[in-house]
């Protein structure tokens, strides 16, 4: 150990030669010239498992497709509108069983000898012999549900209800069925046999749909039906 070691001094730093080359102490970079793309290393091609045939399985064209159905927007038929298609539709079944009638078709054989004018006539005959008015009552009843059902099969609509442009529709918007219009048309004949009760609930119900139309299932509607 020299003296100036012992006396705590350091030696002095050496100048560095010139003619030696400085030493890199980075990692070295290797990057391509100016304006080429560097190479990318090359592994082994990535192969794909072989399919199984039997596992193959084939998709319909329009699988995996989310089809959206549009909601059905109807106008509930104003109760006003209801009665004078009603009417009308009463009317015309009223001569057709009048005709039938006429024809033999529910009358009776004979009549009880009239002592009074018309008026006090029917009024006899209801208290003492009601069972005359059940043919033609139910003549009137039969002609009904079998005009109401063919109209509404076939036009979806009495000539009545088309006339004020009503319609008889199932909830898919359709023509209801044979089988529908005939149940519509036995609520429709019992509401009116409770005392207009099952009639007079579409003025109060908030869609303007009668008993017949809860119980039978079809909507009577104004206007065509649309989808939004």
């Amino acid at each position: 150990m020299s003296e100036r070691d012992s006396a705590g001094e350091r030696p002095p730093v050496q100048a560095a030669d010139p003619s030696r080359p400085a030493v890199e102490t980075r990692r070295a970079t290797h990057l391509p010239p100016f304006g080429q793309t560097p190479e990318v290393p090359k592994g082994p091609p990535h192969e794909s498992p072989p399919r199984s045939r039997t596992a193959t399985t084939r998709r319909s064209p329009g699988a995996g497709v989310r089809r959206t159905r549009k909601r059905l927007a109807v106008k509930a038929a104003p109760f006003w509108r209801r009665v004078l298609a009603d009417v009308f539709d009463l009317v015309i079944v009223a001569g057709l069983a009048f005709g039938a009638y006429l024809l033999g078709i529910g009358a009776p054989d004979a009549l009880p000898p009239q002592r009074f004018d018309w008026i006090d006539y029917t009024a006899e005959l209801m208290a003492e012999h009601s069972e005359i008015f059940v043919p033609p009552l139910a003549l009137l009843i039969g002609i009904g549900v079998v005009y109401a059902v063919i109209s509404r099969t076939l036009m979806t609509a009495t000539p009545g209800e088309r006339l004020f442009g009503l319609r008889l529709i199932d909830r898919e918007g359709a023509p209801c069925s044979p089988f529908r219009a005939l149940f519509h048309a036995v609520g429709t004949v019992v509401g009116l046999l409770l005392g207009l009760v099952g009639y007079g609930w579409a003025a109060v119900d908030l869609s303007r749909q009668g008993l017949a139309e809860y119980v039978s299932g079809p909507l009577l509607i104004h206007g065509p039906p649309t989808r939004d």
